[in-house]
């Protein structure tokens, strides 16, 4: 319970930077100052076009009196088996904690493994000697529709100036919908 420590994910960058002497930022302003603003600068424009190509939103004038979520990056180190960063990685998420029930999502359950199950799989697995793999979907809830309007503001970097907002079409990181309409999406 230090005072200067705000939250968890505070304890994690702090212990990444003394670890690899490498600074996470926490924020936009951050990642724009920071000694490796060109890989987060790539890195995040590498994200924006990965949202272009699945047509995640769409700029559009938001009706009057219409709420408009905010959008923020966050930032992370991928580290390869050296303990070294391997990959810069900037994912843009949506406000969902602005979401109402009943006006921006009405369902969020999405079914998840139990433990229980995860080790009886692997145990049976390994008796059998069945091969076993992982599916990783890059951008995995970019794959889904979302189920009503919403309207996000531009992300910070990628602002054309024209006051339009980004009106969602597929489904994003942060939404409380998220998990649900990715569930969805697979059944």
């Amino acid at each position: 319970n230090h005072p200067n420590i705000q939250s968890i994910a505070e304890v994690a960058r702090l212990a990444n930077v003394a670890m690899t002497d490498q600074v996470v930022p926490s924020s936009f302003h951050e990642a724009k100052v920071s000694p490796k603003a060109h890989q987060w600068d790539s890195t995040m424009a590498e994200e924006n076009t990965m949202h272009q190509h699945c047509g995640t939103w769409k700029l559009v004038h938001a009706p009057e009196g219409v709420p408009i979520l905010r959008c923020h990056w966050t930032y992370t180190l991928k580290f390869g088996q050296s303990g070294l960063p391997t990959r810069y990685k900037a994912r843009l998420v949506i406000g969902g904690n602005e979401q109402i029930p009943g006006r921006d999502f009405d369902d969020t359950y999405a079914p998840t493994a139990s433990m229980d199950s995860l080790c009886a799989i692997m145990h049976l697995s390994a008796a059998r000697g069945w091969v076993r793999a992982q599916d990783d979907v890059t951008g995995a809830f970019l794959h889904s529709d979302v189920d009503r309007p919403i309207y996000m503001r531009q992300p910070q970097g990628f602002d054309d100036g024209t006051g339009r907002a980004c009106l969602i079409m597929r489904s994003l990181y942060s939404l409380k919908q998220a998990s649900h309409l990715w569930n969805k999406y697979m059944d």
